[in-house]
């Protein structure tokens, strides 16, 4: 039929209470005052709910969006870090790979000078990583 759904189907007024209230010299002062009051009232009610709103989801955001980096700074620091673990790893594996292979070096086939020269630098490259890991420890247990 046309008609939209709505919550009533027909208002009823109570006429006598209408015309009580429009006799009433205080409830003429009340609406002749207030005409406008009532929108204005809900105007500010409406524009403090935006506000709060607004404050509300920028700091929701701010917050989002301070957690995404930190999320993003650890997993590049974990990633960082494992890359420098399986570096590290992969030089250590290396360095006994050398040594091994130098220890398995028929040195009576080199001259008595040769023999000091290889030992010699495997000294000094095993005296570094200990002064280099001495120096990291050191430094990891000074305070800043």
């Amino acid at each position: 039929d046309g008609r939209e759904e709505g919550a009533f189907e027909e208002l009823r007024f109570n006429m006598t209470r209408v015309e009580q209230a429009e006799a009433d010299p205080d409830m003429a002062f009340m609406r002749q005052e207030a005409r406008g009051d009532l929108l204005r009232g809900l105007k500010y009610v409406q524009k403090l709910f935006n506000d709060e709103a607004t404050g509300i989801l920028n700091r929701a955001l701010m917050e989002n969006n301070i957690l995404f980096a930190l999320y993003s700074l650890a997993i590049v620091m974990g990633w960082y870090g494992n890359l420098f673990r399986s570096v590290v790893k992969s030089a250590f594996l290396e360095a006994s790979r050398a040594q091994r292979f130098v220890a398995r070096l028929p040195l009576a086939v080199l001259s008595k000078q040769e023999t000091k020269t290889v030992e010699l630098y495997f000294h000094e490259q095993q005296a570094q990583a200990a002064a280099d890991q001495d120096a990291a420890a050191f430094s990891t247990r000074t305070p800043s």
